[in-house]
């Protein structure tokens, strides 16, 4: 922070500070027409551009402050200023940024309401883009993508850039994600499994949430509406590759001496100066005292050269250390050694692919992100995840023949009823049979080809799919969704191992999606596909022929990563079998499942619709599987009996403060009378109820 960029900061914020009142559509209108008829706009224009040439004139830094600043609303200044002179600016400036000041530029050109027609607008973020390399500009994809709203990487790549420059971006993109996975590939003992940075795509409805069995949502009505699946979120916690990263720091590394004989190395981290660490791997049998060598000789820092790890790219060299860090550590100083990894805070890794479609601005968007922040919030999801919408003339398609099928009945008395009226007007029946036979026709065409309703909007979220992984090319993917529409249909797609031979007429122009992309590429970056089995096999739509026997589909299945789970303990079972999860972390879901479930149960004490005890049953059925792989105190506890039964226990239904709206006192003492008085003091809570939404936005604020 310099006195100039001070001054210019302070001068800015005073300048966009007088536009802070939101005027409405008439007094907008008016206020804006007086202002460039007046010559005011142009005034500001101008004294916005002279403040910022003056920091760019005094040094690239004193302009970076401004962009980086707090009192500057850098959407508001480019609203007002973004002209073609102040573009200039921020290209000259562009050597000079980091990936934090890039991302916050990028955010702010997107959110300008002539970006998708102002070139001038448009060039420096592709700019940015272009001069941001490797792990930077994957970092840079990501901060772009955490933002919690309708301003994503795909939108901004796929539909507000111009067709010349959005093929510029994505072949810089793609180029520069597959030479960072093949340099992350090359490392030794790498896999794709255990180096690359993990994307996991999600459906929402009956996949994230129930949608309690009502259309179009979906057709899962075991759980009550908008109920989140207990365990889901735990699962997408455990499949992001950066917190099992975080952790794996930590572990101990094991290799053979001279003598054959197992040396154990313990990792650690040396602090350099107040905000830089160096990561080390030293023999178990050094103590920290012998470390106080490693302060003031040539030793220390080639050790330090020696041991500095690539994840640090950003820490100077370590030649003359002693020299120009002294004062931080100098001969007799207090070594500063931490056991601790390093925190990284979680980025966004999840998305969740979504056939609602995208109608104007960020309308249809606003509700699902609302809901994500909620949760993010709270303290449920570990990050804050990205919305990939549908396509509205598929999901319009869908949903209209899929209300003609279930509402039939119900549309053909309606049209019984108009037809009666207009022949009782015109008294003549040729348009109204004509009407009848035509609604007839239709009926029976959608009927007959009942199970492709959801077809179209299969083909939208494989294209979907196949563009976000066309953006983070360095990434393998995990996809969870359903079969109660179009979810498997979308994985079966997707998966490498499912041979396009197989694929019914109706759906052979599938593969078309494939065309202008490596097809393998992408299909290997798939490492698995889980499915949420709401509907039973039979009814499921899928490209696998109707005449191929169970065994030969589980085959093509199984080649193709696809598995079926009716828990999300059974999920994490499969994920398990894949190598994504480890044992601890099967572990770590099913104990989030079943308090998740108790928890449901306690705060739906009079929802005596629900099948608790089917659910009960097969969440039961799935921990002990997953107590196979488990031993000792990691094992799961099953849910307990009580759970399960209509009415809950007298321990629960003397502190009831009395029977819900609506509901009888004979019912109300039934729940306490039939109660089986079971010990609900036997089951403990391990983890910590989520934040209400009101002390969340204390923190917050």
């Amino acid at each position: 922070e310099t006195v100039p960029a001070r001054v210019a900061t302070a001068r800015l914020a005073g300048i966009l500070g007088a536009n802070d009142h939101v005027p409405g559509l008439f007094e907008g209108l008016t206020k804006a027409l007086w202002e460039v008829a007046s010559g005011r706009r142009f005034r500001k224009q101008g004294a916005v551009l002279a403040a910022l040439r003056v920091c760019w004139e005094a040094s690239p830094a004193d302009l970076l402050y401004i962009f980086n600043s707090g009192d500057v609303d850098l959407p508001s200044l480019f609203a007002l200023a973004g002209t073609s002179a102040v573009m200039d600016l921020v290209r000259q400036l562009i050597p000079h940024m980091d990936v934090v000041t890039k991302a916050r530029l990028i955010d702010a050109l997107h959110r300008q309401p002539g970006f998708m027609h102002g070139l001038h607008l448009q060039q420096p973020v592709v700019e940015m883009f272009q001069q941001t390399y490797g792990q930077e500009l994957s970092s840079l994809k990501c901060l772009v993508d955490e933002l919690g709203d309708f301003y994503s990487l795909h939108r901004l790549v796929f539909f507000n850039l111009a067709s010349q420059l959005r093929e510029v971006v994505l072949r810089h993109l793609e180029a520069e994600g597959l030479a960072l996975r093949a340099s992350l590939l090359a490392r030794p003992g790498a896999s794709s499994v255990t180096s690359l940075p993990r994307k996991v795509l999600s459906d929402i409805d009956d996949t994230l949430f129930s949608s309690g069995g009502h259309f179009p949502a979906g057709v899962d009505g075991r759980y009550p509406k908008k109920q989140i699946y207990p365990g889901v979120l735990a699962l997408y916690r455990e499949l992001d590759r950066q917190r099992q990263d975080d952790g794996s720091a930590a572990s101990k590394m094991e290799n053979r001496s001279d003598n054959g004989l197992e040396e154990v190395s313990v990792p650690l981290r040396l602090r350099l100066s107040s905000n830089e660490w160096a990561d080390l791997v030293l023999p178990a049998t050094e103590t920290i005292g012998s470390l106080k060598d490693w302060q003031s000789s040539l030793f220390r820092q080639q050790r330090l050269q020696q041991h500095q790890m690539s994840s640090f790219p950003s820490l100077p060299s370590f030649a003359g250390l002693s020299e120009t860090r002294g004062s931080d550590h100098g001969c007799g100083s207090v070594l500063e050694v931490s056991f601790e990894p390093q925190r990284r805070r979680a980025m966004s890794n999840l998305a969740f692919l979504s056939a609602r479609p995208h109608a104007y601005k960020d309308y249809m968007e606003s509700r699902s992100y609302q809901f994500f922040w909620s949760l993010h919030n709270r303290g449920m999801l570990h990050c804050m995840p990205t919305l990939l919408a549908g396509r509205l003339g598929s999901s319009l398609r869908a949903a209209l023949l899929g209300a003609l099928l279930k509402f039939w009945l119900h549309l053909l008395a309606l049209l019984l009823a108009l037809c009666l009226l207009a022949y009782r007007a015109n008294y003549h029946c040729v348009p109204s049979l004509l009407l009848l036979g035509s609604f007839l026709g239709t009926f029976a065409a959608a009927r007959r080809w009942r199970k492709v309703v959801w077809v179209p909007v299969g083909i939208s979220k494989v294209a979907t799919f196949r563009e976000y992984q066309k953006l983070y090319s360095e990434c393998s993917f995990v996809f969870c969704g359903d079969n109660g529409q179009a979810d498997l249909l979308c994985g079966e797609m997707l998966a490498p191992g499912i041979s396009e031979k197989w694929m019914q007429p109706q759906s052979s122009h599938l593969p078309l999606f494939r065309q202008g992309c490596d097809a393998q590429a992408h299909a290997e970056a798939l490492e698995a596909v889980f499915i949420h089995e709401v509907t039973p096999r039979a009814g499921q739509l899928s490209s696998l022929p109707e005449g191929l026997g169970a065994e030969a589909k589980e085959e093509a299945w199984r080649r193709g990563r696809i598995y079926f789970h009716r828990t999300y303990i059974g999920a994490a079972i499969n994920a398990f079998h894949c190598g994504l999860v480890s044992a601890e972390g099967v572990a770590r879901v099913g104990q989030s499942a079943v308090e998740d479930m108790v928890r449901m149960r306690i705060d739906r004490l009079h929802d005596a619709r629900c099948p608790w005890a089917a659910l009960i049953d097969e969440m039961n059925t799935d921990i002990d599987r997953a107590n196979v792989l488990l031993s000792g105190p990691a094992k799961i506890e099953r849910v307990p009996d009580w759970v399960g039964t209509q009415f809950l226990p007298e321990t629960f239904g003397s502190q009831l403060p009395g029977p819900a709206v609506g509901e009888g006192t004979s019912t109300w003492g039934r729940m306490r009378s039939d109660s089986s008085g079971a010990d609900t003091d036997a089951f403990s809570f391990r983890t910590r109820p989520p934040r209400s939404l009101r002390a969340s936005a204390q923190w917050s604020s």
